[in-house]
């Protein structure tokens, strides 16, 4: 490993902090621009438009952290917890937020770009492994970093997903390079800092597992094991992707080399028992805590059509497989690139396993199609070279068409992701913008000492208040609540119905709820709950109030 990365020159790093520090100002320039872009009464949350509400239940893990708390608790769900969660991501952003002073927002965005050098030197130094020569190393990291698929075009073809008759989303229909924030390590560290520590451990595990095999060193083994002991602690949906490709590729390489390795397959073992530890800790949890096996069976992230992937993957996929074929029919199918494919494989068929979590299964795809698309473009190359008429046509040589065939080809979606995100901070939309009466709720809110009492407000609200507060509340995300629909359903009689005063009260009683968080967007000159002798305003401004409810 230390000649590995002695074997990098100097030249070879700049090109790494060059394009980090790119990668860097662009996934963070729109967020920039929308805290600039604040004013007295629209003041910019710190959301972009990946995943939104996700964001938000991220702040709420920082925010726990940075009030002192060790482990986290899910924040969007009225239900009574006994167990909270150690993850070891959420963890230390928080506690760096709390060492610093920060909000959970800044807090948040600032990991990302701390982090995000640490996964462009991993995959700079994994494709110095793969490939000796320096123009592939190079083209390929740059490939790597700004590389997407065909959503940019395709979007106007798809929809944004169907919805059941009480307006809850059933089915996402979109280009997963406009949606899957893990399938592309632009999108990656655009998005959020667990994704980008889940890319850094996934690449470090499967090297040193190359080493190992490469080796025959059960020391690489066991550091690839306790990589994963890591790596399972905040995401386990991974274990069957780590042990799927590093178990087939190991019985392909014992049948490849007509032997079995013991101290090598022990060295294998012991890792996968220490990877272990983290996986009995997430059965325990799910085992002993209602709210947690509860909502990990929400948890349902399936991929119910394989066009918006393949969209998502764009010209990296057809170019894998053509450097595939490649280097099959000229026999340089070596061991590593073996192990790619088998990555692919198990991945792919992951993404349409029977299990709750296939679209997470685009993560690390990336990798091993930009590594045989690599191996296309370098045969094409030498191709276009060594063919005599071809060789005398100028143009296809010339830099600047290929930065431009680059760009258009495989950028465009990144591209359309920054500026949305733009577009939406330029025009302060509602999504992305709380008014300031809003947040001094939120503040007072805030500030009430018992962290256990419940408030209940609008769905997009209702993200706002854990994330802000610290506070708990009744119902808020479609996966961090519990019995999300009845509780969606219970939430807008609430608000959007008068009478009833008698059942209202009983519901809030029954549900100890302390607070109601009022938003005034439903365009009433005065909140419905105004002369309800059941509450008591606590809190009063024109875009926003607190009622407090009276359990005399």
């Amino acid at each position: 490993m230390i000649n590995l990365i002695k074997s990098i020159t100097r030249s070879e790093w700049k090109l790494v902090c060059l394009v980090t520090i790119v990668v860097i100002i662009l996934t963070q320039l729109p967020i920039i621009f929308g805290y600039l872009n604040s004013t007295a009464d629209q003041v910019y949350i710190g959301i972009h438009s990946q995943n939104t509400v996700d964001i938000l239940v991220y702040f709420s893990y920082i925010k726990q952290i940075i009030d002192g708390h060790v482990l986290l608790y899910d924040n969007f769900t009225s239900e009574a917890q006994n167990f909270g969660t150690f993850n070891i991501v959420w963890f230390l952003v928080g506690l760096m937020g709390r060492l610093l002073g920060l909000t959970p927002g800044i807090t948040f965005h600032l990991a990302r770009a701390a982090l995000a050098p640490f996964l462009l030197v991993s995959i700079y130094i994994f494709l110095s492994y793969i490939f000796k020569d320096q123009f592939r190393r190079r083209f390929g990291f740059i490939f790597i970093s700004f590389a997407s698929g065909f959503g940019a075009y395709s979007s106007p073809f798809f929809i944004t997903g169907f919805y059941d008759l009480n307006n809850i989303l059933r089915q996402a229909w979109w280009p997963d390079d406009l949606a899957r924030t893990e399938i592309s390590i632009f999108n990656t560290i655009y998005q959020s800092p667990h994704f980008i520590l889940s890319w850094i451990c996934m690449l470090w595990i499967f090297l040193l597992a190359l080493f190992a095999f490469e080796k025959r060193s059960p020391i690489y083994a066991v550091l690839s094991g306790l990589i994963a002991l890591i790596f399972f602690n905040f995401h386990p949906y991974f274990v069957p992707v780590i042990f799927g490709v590093v178990g087939l590729y190991g019985i392909y390489y014992f049948l490849r080399h007509q032997l079995i390795d013991w101290k090598l397959l022990g060295g294998f073992v012991f890792g996968a028992m220490i990877a272990s530890i983290s996986i009995g800790y997430h059965f325990f949890l799910l085992k002993n805590s209602y709210v947690i096996s509860t909502r990990a069976s929400q948890n349902v992230t399936l991929v119910f059509y394989l066009w918006p992937t393949i969209v998502g993957f764009g010209a990296q996929l057809p170019l894998a497989l053509l450097g595939f074929f490649w280097l099959y029919t000229r026999q340089e199918l070596e061991d590593k690139f073996v192990f790619f494919a088998i990555w692919l494989l198990v991945s792919f068929m992951l993404l349409f396993a029977p299990i709750q979590f296939q679209s997470r299964y685009t993560q690390g795809m990336q990798f091993p199609l930009v590594v045989f698309s690599m191996c296309a473009l370098s045969f094409l190359w030498q191709y276009l070279k060594s063919n005599a008429y071809l060789s005398k046509v100028k143009f296809l040589f010339n830099p600047y068409l290929v930065i431009m065939i680059f760009i258009l080809m495989f950028c465009m979606s990144n591209i359309f992701n920054i500026f949305r995100d733009f577009y939406y901070c330029a025009n302060r939309i509602s999504l992305f913008y709380a008014n300031k009466d809003v947040l001094d709720g939120l503040d007072w809110l805030q500030r009430q000492s018992s962290e256990d009492r419940l408030v209940v407000a609008r769905e997009y609200y209702g993200h706002l208040i854990p994330s802000f507060t610290g506070k708990k509340i009744y119902f808020a995300h479609g996966h961090e609540t519990l019995f999300y629909d009845m509780k969606k359903i219970e939430v807008n009689y609430l608000f959007d119905s008068a009478g009833n005063l008698e059942k209202k009260y009983s519901w809030l009683l029954n549900r100890n709820i302390s607070y109601i968080f009022d938003d005034m967007e439903d365009g009433l000159a005065v909140s419905r709950f105004e002369l309800q002798p059941y509450l008591r305003k606590v809190f009063d401004a024109p875009k926003a109030k607190i009622y407090e409810v009276i359990k005399n």
